[in-house]
């Protein structure tokens, strides 16, 4: 089975990464990052799969920001 999720930000805060888990939620097999209020990311989950959506981290945040400097 497949179903099809959509997440949308709709208030722009700390950035918000959407994660596709393998079966047993130990790898990530995909993720996007939304950062702008309006930006969402839809996302097919196959059985045994797992989306997890979540806030970056204040570390995760620095390390990008510094990474694309």
């Amino acid at each position: 089975m497949t179903t099809r999720v959509k997440v949308e930000l709709i208030q722009q805060h700390m950035p918000v990464v959407v994660e596709i888990m393998d079966g047993k939620g130990e790898r990530v097999l995909y993720h996007q990052i939304l950062e702008q209020s309006g930006t969402s990311a839809e996302e097919y989950v196959h059985s045994g799969q797992t989306i997890r959506v979540r806030e970056m981290t204040t570390e995760e945040v620095f390390n990008r920001s510094t990474s694309h400097a």
